[in-house]
Order: C-alpha cells, then sequence, then structure tokens
C-alpha cells in the first residue's frame, strides 16, 4: 500500500511515540483535526494502526519502503561564502558550539541508524581523511568540485542514491 503524506506523517509519528488521541496527532504532524481524522480512519480500516493508536506490524511493513538506506554529505565546494574564514579550512571542519560542523552530523546520522555515510570532498580534502577512521565513513574524491559544484558531486554516487539524506557539510541540526 502506498501511504499518502499524512498517512505516512501519522504512521511514522505512532511508531516514534506514544500518542493518545487524533488531537494528539493533528499536533504532532501539523494537520487539522479533520485531516487527522480521515488519515486515521483510513489507516485503521487498512489494518495498519489499531485502535489504540499504535503501529501493527502491517504498518511497520507499510513503512519500510520509506527508510533511509543511507546518507551523502557533500563537503567538496569552495566555502566561498566563509571566505576569509574557509582559507584555512573548509566550512564543514569548522567548530560552532565546540563541536566540528561535519562531526555532529555524523553522528546525528548515526543516531538515527544511518551507518552508510558518504562524504564526497574536493576543496582542502585532507582535513576530512580523518572521518574514515573516526567515524567508518566511506569517502570519495570529486576532482570536478571547481567546475561542476554540487552536480558531479551527486554523479559520484548516483548509484547509491534512493532513499538518502543528502546533506551539507555545514549544516547545523538542532
Amino acid at each position: 500500500m502506498q501511504l499518502l503524506k499524512n498517512e505516512f506523517s501519522i504512521l511514522s509519528t505512532c511508531a516514534l511515540r506514544e500518542v493518545g488521541s487524533q488531537r494528539d496527532i493533528a499536533e504532532a504532524i501539523g494537520a487539522s483535526l479533520g485531516t487527522a481524522n480521515a488519515a486515521c480512519k483510513n489507516l485503521l480500516d487498512a489494518g495498519l494502526l489499531d485502535k489504540s493508536y499504535e503501529v501493527t506490524p502491517a504498518g511497520f511493513a507499510a513503512l519500510e519502503p520509506y527508510r533511509v538506506d543511507n546518507a551523502i554529505i557533500m563537503a567538496a565546494g569552495f566555502s566561498s561564502r566563509f571566505a576569509p574564514i574557509s582559507y584555512d579550512k573548509p566550512k564543514g571542519v569548522l567548530k560552532v558550539r565546540g563541536e566540528v560542523l561535519i562531526e555532529r552530523q555524523i553522528r546525528q546520522l548515526q543516531e538515527a541508524g544511518i551507518d552508510d555515510i558518504t562524504v564526497i570532498v574536493g576543496y582542502m580534502k585532507e582535513a576530512f581523511f580523518y572521518l574514515e577512521d573516526t567515524f567508518g565513513v566511506t569517502i570519495k574524491v570529486n576532482d570536478d568540485y571547481v567546475t561542476r559544484n554540487n552536480n558531479s558531486t551527486l554523479m559520484l554516487v548516483k548509484e547509491q542514491l534512493g532513499n538518502t539524506y543528502i546533506c551539507s557539510s555545514d549544516d547545523y541540526f538542532t
């Protein structure tokens, strides 16, 4: 069964935490109560949720095709918007709030169960190689980063793209 957006949101929310009512569900997914009620009814009728809003085995099976398999972290660019800071090091290895940006992101991905992580490097690539030993990620080098930017980065890993998080090395997720 292919899930509609609201059905997916409800099912994944119920899989991650306990909800007591459709009002709780509506608030959790940022939808109206009527929208949540209609989607819950569909999920109940399909046997994906039970009456106490617990995800059934069939519900977990319906979520499986949406599971993220891997992550690609783009870290090849010049970091020109960070000049002159980026003359010494690429922005992905800058510290924000006491943490190296890319290290924080890798840890967050791993905590979310994503262990297949590839980091694409280019500019000052040597600054990232330690990540292979420290975090067990795969490093790929984009030699075309100067002229092709993100296009060539993603083409390097096109065979890996599917249910993939595509991240930028300088993102700071709370």
